[in-house]
């Protein structure tokens, strides 16, 4: 029970109170402006997002900002663009049935006090088990991803009735999670300190080809039809390392690590490719047939 006499209750730890936070706080800001002339349309918007988690550890950021554009070229002739740019910045906790994991510190018996008398957090074998502050303290888990989202049209009207759409759309994701615990901790304590990081990189695009034709006869037929092709593919990386053996705690990069203890890379790839036909015939605003075909 560290310093203090278990006998007579000198100490009443509360350590659920110590895995949560009551500072946790929350902020947005969100800044947004349209507008343009009867040929070019635009929408830009900034947003910025943090939030604190309840549980220590546990951190959120995010920064993204928008852009839309239409422009009309000719009377029948129109472009845009829609682009969307996000970084995410995240701090992250163990997962579950783990002592590294806040809410662990449950286990702890109360009567085992938080520091020793030079201010340094007790740990096992001090306490019952693993204390998973010390890993709160002297660890990191952050994630950093950046993803953009993009996509251009053309759209070309050949009558009031037809018109011809093209378009190409990306969804690019860059993520990077870093971990690192110092030598105290539950992970790092048998090995002088642990470290692993993990990337990830997916890219998935699609081009979208397609004719729209809609017309009324004789104020009673309503006929819509959509014709057209879609492709699309996927491409996704991963890569994974983990070292042990570090110097000291400031050196924190999987490169400081005197032994690399495993590590492994994926791909991932696929495509899709298709024709779609739809045809929908309305008669007098009461029946309706629908056709379609992929």
């Amino acid at each position: 029970s560290g310093w203090s006499d278990w006998h007579t209750v000198q100490t009443n730890t509360n350590w659920q109170k110590l895995a949560f936070n009551d500072d946790a706080r929350t902020s947005a800001v969100d800044i947004s402006a349209s507008g343009g002339t009867d040929k070019t349309k635009f929408y830009t918007s900034v947003s910025y997002n943090s939030q604190d988690g309840i549980l220590i550890g546990n951190r959120f950021k995010r920064l993204s900002g928008r852009l839309n554009l239409d422009q009309s070229v000719s009377e029948k002739f129109k472009i845009g663009i829609n682009l969307s740019l996000t970084q995410t910045t995240a701090g992250r906790v163990q997962s579950d049935n783990e002592f590294s994991t806040p809410m662990q510190i449950v286990a702890l018996t109360p009567v085992t006090p938080f520091k020793d008398l030079d201010g340094k957090v007790y740990n096992s074998p001090t306490t019952t088990y693993s204390n998973p502050y010390v890993d709160y303290i002297n660890g990191k888990y952050n994630s950093v991803i950046y993803r953009n989202i993009g996509n251009v049209y053309g759209q070309y009207n050949f009558s009031s009735s037809l018109f011809f759409r093209t378009e190409f759309g990306a969804d690019i994701q860059n993520q990077n999670d870093d971990q690192f615990y110092g030598f105290d901790t539950d992970f790092g304590s048998g090995s002088n300190g642990y470290g692993e990081s993990d990337w990830r990189r997916s890219l998935d695009y699609n081009i979208n080809n397609y004719f729209n034709y809609k017309k009324t006869f004789s104020e009673v037929h309503d006929l819509e039809a959509v014709a057209g092709m879609s492709y699309q593919r996927y491409n996704s990386e991963y890569a994974n390392v983990k070292g042990e053996q570090f110097p000291v705690e400031a050196l924190q990069k999987i490169a400081s690590a005197a032994l690399i203890k495993g590590g492994t890379s994926v791909e991932t790839n696929s495509a899709f490719l298709s024709y779609f036909l739809r045809a929908n015939y309305k008669f007098d605003n009461k029946y309706l047939v629908t056709l379609s075909g992929r």
